[in-house]
């Protein structure tokens, strides 16, 4: 989380300290751009990521000349020209190709579109009944770590990389580690052959087998079981961190009852008032990966 927050302070700074000259566009430009991608030093993030952790950006555009850049709910207003925005006294050129607007220069760029981001998403559909180990040949990418509710890029936030291949019963787990200052592959990738059997319950759990896999996410964890489901995806959980989460559900409840036994008979009681909140929700208290099978 943090990092993706200094991704977005970055673009701040961009628009700080980027001048130059701009392209004209001849098409209507005014109203609401939403960003669509932003790379910062050869990072990028996409803009349903970013809208599934409620970090929104948008450039709005009047036609009265003022302008409103919009990250993660603070504005900032100025103006605007064809072909450059003025944030803060400072003017910040734009291109429009193809329906979208480019701002930024050769290390860090934002894209945006007319079209609002759909966050990621992050509800599982049914497990497949009785699936077979035919069902997982290929390769399989992380493509989301969800956690406390929300869709964040496993890349940027624990600095490692994803990926399975099945064939024929055996499983093939890759764990890539990136320099977070470089951005490039280092060394220490982590790559296991794991015999791969359905379970009763037709999950399949590959067993690292004492090997330091996904220790970023969760020290210890001695594997990682799957499940796939009716949606083509497949929801990878570590079962050492899911009791962790579980055993905090249960303190989490505990507390919030005995708050609200405290409380009943108060003001607040009388007003629907609760101590509880959106935290005591079942994601909060859930963690998985998210795999989708290579094209």
């Amino acid at each position: 989380m943090k990092k993706l927050t200094a991704l977005l302070a970055a673009f701040v700074m961009m628009f700080a300290l980027i001048t130059g000259s701009a392209m004209a566009s001849e098409e209507d430009l005014t109203g609401i751009w939403y960003c669509e991608l932003m790379e910062q030093d050869g990072q990028v993030v996409d803009g349903a990521t970013m809208a599934s952790m409620g970090m929104v950006t948008t450039v709005t555009l009047n036609e009265d000349g003022s302008a409103v850049l919009s990250m993660s709910g603070v504005d900032t207003e100025g103006t605007w020209t064809d072909g450059a925005i003025e944030i803060n006294g400072n003017s910040v050129p734009f291109e429009i190709n193809d329906g979208k607007m480019t701002i930024g220069d050769t290390e860090n760029t934002m894209i945006l579109g007319r079209e609002e981001p759909v966050p990621v998403d992050l509800t599982m559909a049914p497990a497949v009944e009785d699936p077979e180990l035919s069902d997982l040949n290929g390769t399989w990418n992380v493509t989301s770590y969800v956690a406390m509710g929300l869709s964040l890029p496993l890349k940027i936030v624990s600095g490692i990389d994803v990926s399975i291949v099945f064939q024929d019963g055996t499983a093939v787990y890759k764990e890539t580690d990136y320099d977070m200052e470089t951005h490039t592959e280092v060394t220490g990738t982590i790559e296991l052959e794991i015999p791969a059997e359905i379970d009763e319950d037709g999950t399949i759990f590959l067993d690292f087998g004492g090997e330091k896999a996904l220790e970023s996410i969760s020290p210890g964890a001695s594997g990682i079981r799957l499940t796939l489901h009716e949606d083509g995806r497949i929801s990878g959980e570590i079962p050492e961190l899911n009791e962790t989460l579980e055993m905090l559900k249960g303190y989490s409840e505990a507390a919030q009852n005995e708050s609200a036994e405290e409380a009943e008979g108060t003001e607040a009681d009388e007003e629907g008032g609760s101590s509880g909140g959106s935290s005591s929700g079942e994601e909060m208290f859930t963690a998985f990966f998210i795999f989708e099978k290579a094209e």
